[in-house]
């Protein structure tokens, strides 16, 4: 009875966590939509918050945790290095921080539930958009302020990602509809990485809800049915322009006349880049947008991510972070950003598994 009593205090612990997670979700979400940078003022309020509960939850590892503390301190000795201004670097940092305590906190069973019902209610608030601005093609570029079509794709993707975690951590079950909902989605919205990443997507839940004999079915079925698709993708959509774009010759502007000091520290994007700037400063790629504020430290923090996820040898992490790297690599959208605890979330499974398996070797 006693025992009973202690599990049901521990899961009401968590599930006020939980509870306190997900309406942090919610501000950064609000903060996107409305394009109101109060909510995403509060919501870096909750860092101390967050790390409280990390205590509470007695999920704090004192070694883990000094490692830790030397790899951000470094970040913070990069960014004062940075060409910089403090007051861009330092709200990424605290982004980037509480994103992850975040992904530590958030990915019990209450978490699942929260993000599934979250990203169908997301699906359908774009559909009913769509069919409200009477099938526009170009209806998703009117949906968040000052973002494009583009974007809201990604953030379809990025949760759906989440989601497929959430899943794997709480044995529980793909939903392939919500995946092809996604799918769907991303072609109304026009984007050519959307759809290429969101049909990716819906084939890694239909093989991991139905086996490898349903997914070769579907695709042969789909490939009835090619040239349709074919047409409609490389005539309706973005992919009629070909697939180069303004951002390789950002990507290339960036990089271009870097010395060493800039290699290291990064570059002041509105003193180096005037392409660039045009763009109302905005590169287009998260990890040029991360270079510039940390120089080679944002470097080591995502090749550092992939190494773990690769070690782990888990061949879906692998698969989803390819995704969110290649979705971050055509957008400012993370690393460091408010929407990042994906990509912590599969760095944190990725390194239990590490770990689990150094000590089973070990034994």
């Amino acid at each position: 009875m006693r025992e009973m009593k202690v599990r049901d205090l521990i899961i009401g612990k968590q599930n006020f966590f939980s509870f306190f997670c997900f309406f942090q979700i919610l501000l950064a979400i609000v903060f996107v939509m409305s394009g109101n940078g109060l909510f995403l003022n509060i919501f870096s309020l909750f860092l101390p918050f967050n790390i409280l509960f990390l205590f509470l939850m007695n999920k704090i590892n004192y070694k883990e945790s000094f490692l830790f503390f030397i790899f951000l301190f470094l970040l913070v000795v990069f960014g004062v290095l940075s060409p910089v201004s403090m007051s861009i670097w330092v709200p990424s940092l605290i982004l980037a921080l509480n994103t992850f305590l975040i992904a530590l906190i958030f990915n019990n069973n209450l978490a699942f539930r929260f993000i599934y019902f979250l990203l169908f209610f997301a699906n359908c608030f774009v559909v009913f958009k769509w069919y409200q601005s009477g099938f526009l093609s170009w209806f998703g570029d009117e949906l968040m302020p000052g973002k494009s079509r583009n974007i809201v794709s990604a953030y379809l993707i990025i949760f759906q990602i989440y989601y497929f975690i959430l899943c794997d951590i709480n044995s529980k079950k793909i939903n392939a509809f919500l995946s092809f909902f996604t799918f769907l989605n991303c072609i109304l919205l026009f984007g050519r990485t959307g759809i290429v990443l969101g049909f990716m997507l819906f084939l890694f839940a239909v093989y991991k809800r139905y086996g490898k004999v349903f997914f070769i079915g579907l695709l042969t079925l789909g490939s009835m049915f090619l040239g349709v698709i074919y047409t409609y993708i490389f005539t309706q959509t973005n992919f009629e322009r070909g697939l180069d774009s303004p951002r390789s010759a950002l990507f290339r502007e960036y990089f271009m006349g870097v010395n060493q000091y800039d290699f290291f520290f990064g570059r002041n994007i509105l003193q180096c880049c005037s392409l660039i700037t045009s763009y109302t400063g905005n590169p287009h790629n998260s990890f040029i947008l991360g270079h510039s504020q940390f120089g080679i430290m944002h470097t080591i923090t995502f090749i550092f991510i992939f190494l773990v996820v690769i070690l782990s040898r888990k061949i879906e992490l692998v698969f989803l972070l390819f995704i969110l790297y290649f979705r971050y690599y055509f957008d400012t959208i993370g690393m460091f950003s408010v929407f990042d605890i994906p990509i912590f979330l599969i760095f944190i499974q990725a390194y239990k598994s590490v770990i689990l398996n150094r000590d089973f070797k070990r034994v």
